[in-house]
């Protein structure tokens, strides 16, 4: 399963590497940032637009995903 996670499709039918992104905004104190990104994954008769915003926080210098939001934007052909 994390060899499938690492590749670029999971169980055949769920894309987890997107074909497109684009950072909508970067938030960020000292200790804490919030970073939205805009990603549309391609599947064989569509894509999906999804928005996924990050929560990061800040440990030892090193930026850790601490939780993450995901809203279904769209449907496109």
């Amino acid at each position: 399963y994390q060899e499938q996670l690492t590749g670029s499709v999971v169980d055949k039918d769920i894309q987890v590497v997107p074909t497109e992104f684009t950072v909508l905004n970067t938030q960020y104190t000292p200790a804490r940032a919030t970073v939205t990104v805009e990603m549309k994954f391609r599947y064989r008769d569509y894509s999906e637009v999804k928005e996924y915003t990050y929560h990061l926080t800040r440990r030892d210098r090193v930026w850790m995903i601490t939780d993450y939001e995901v809203m279904n934007l769209r449907t496109t052909q």
